[in-house]
C-alpha cells in the first residue's frame, strides 16, 4: 500500500478505487424508478442526434479563414436554440449563436462571445 503523502499517478489511483468499488448486479427496473442508477451496459444511438452540427457554447459562428483576421467581420444574425437557421456563415461574416442552436451552413467553428 502507497503512503498517504506520497503522490501516485492517475491510472494507479483510478485501479485502486475500481479495486476496492463493489460491483452490482445488473438488474432491470421500470424507466420512473431508475433516477440515479447506473446503466449495465453502454448505450448506442442508431443515428446523430440531433441530426445536426449544434454549438456547444454562446458565442459567434464564423468561419476559420476569418478568426484572428485583420479585417472585421460583420454580424448578419442571431440563433436561438430551437430556430432553424435561415442564412448561412460567408466570407468576412459571423452569426450570433446561443448554445445547442444549430450551426448554419458555412460555420467551421464557434468563437467564444467577450465576458
Amino acid at each position: 500500500m502507497t503512503h498517504p503523502s506520497i503522490p501516485i499517478a492517475a491510472d494507479q489511483a483510478l485501479r485502486m478505487v475500481l479495486q476496492a468499488t463493489p460491483t452490482a448486479t445488473p438488474r432491470s427496473v421500470p424507466l420512473l424508478q431508475a433516477a440515479g442508477l447506473r446503466l449495465a451496459e453502454d448505450v448506442r444511438a442508431d443515428r446523430d442526434y440531433p441530426p445536426f452540427d449544434r454549438a456547444m457554447m454562446d458565442g459567434y459562428g464564423i468561419r476559420l479563414a476569418d478568426v484572428g483576421a485583420e479585417k472585421p467581420v460583420r454580424v448578419v444574425g442571431q440563433l436561438v436554440a430551437g430556430q432553424a437557421p435561415t442564412v448561412g456563415v460567408a466570407a468576412g461574416q459571423c452569426i450570433e449563436i446561443m448554445t445547442g442552436s444549430a450551426c448554419p451552413e458555412g460555420t467551421e467553428a464557434i468563437r467564444p462571445a467577450a465576458s
